[in-house]
């Protein structure tokens, strides 16, 4: 069963780690828009900072919270498909052993069977409806985060006009850096306050 993966680092990877600062032309404007768009179009001023996105998924309450809803409803689905298919499975065995008793003629279970089979097919359609229910659900909980994060990434570089802000992972770290231009802490914590927020408003 799939668990809620981080599209978001892809989203954000293509859209918001390169801003352009104030004063850019509408040229250059247009095309840091383009995902394509190089860093000769942004109007470098040496400023350069990094996010540890892994650690800032790891950290979001937003993140937790959704991979957390996926998961349950996850293994929900799993353990329900899983005790449909004991069921089918104990249900053939049955018949077979009716059978080598001589309980149940060939015929009669070759018709027993037919309706099984049938059952056995009704329940692959609804794992094949399940797991695309789940495919939809997973993307619409990335789509939401990438535009909680890149919109707050947005408004964090209106105020501090990097040139370039690089995202990071496990896998792919900065090899050398000043901590200083790690703004993880600061992206996280703003990003809780405002999910924070969010769920205190959806109480009242």
């Amino acid at each position: 069963m799939k668990k809620l993966t981080l599209l978001v680092t892809i989203a954000l990877t293509s859209t918001t780690l390169f801003s352009c600062n104030q004063g850019t032309n509408a040229n250059d404007t247009k095309a840091t828009a383009d995902t394509t768009a190089t860093a000769t179009t942004v109007n470098y001023n040496g400023k350069i900072a990094f996010i540890r996105m892994d650690s800032l998924m790891n950290n979001y309450g937003m993140f937790i919270d959704f991979n957390d809803q996926f998961t349950k409803k996850s293994q929900k689905i799993q353990k329900e498909l899983l005790s449909k298919g004991r069921a089918i499975e104990n249900e053939g065995r049955a018949l077979e052993q009716k059978y080598q008793k001589g309980s149940l003629t060939r015929y009669q279970v070759e018709s027993k069977m037919e309706a099984l089979q049938k059952k056995q097919q009704n329940t692959m359609q609804y794992r094949d409806k399940k797991l695309a229910e789940l495919a939809k659900e997973e993307g619409l909980m990335g789509a939401e985060i990438s535009a909680a994060v890149k919109g707050y990434i947005e408004e964090y570089n209106a105020i501090h006009n990097y040139s370039m802000i690089i995202q990071t992972q496990a896998g792919t770290p900065v090899i050398i850096a000043d901590p200083k231009l790690d703004i993880t802490n600061d992206i996280i914590s703003e990003l809780n306050n405002r999910y924070k927020a969010q769920l205190e408003k959806d109480k009242k």
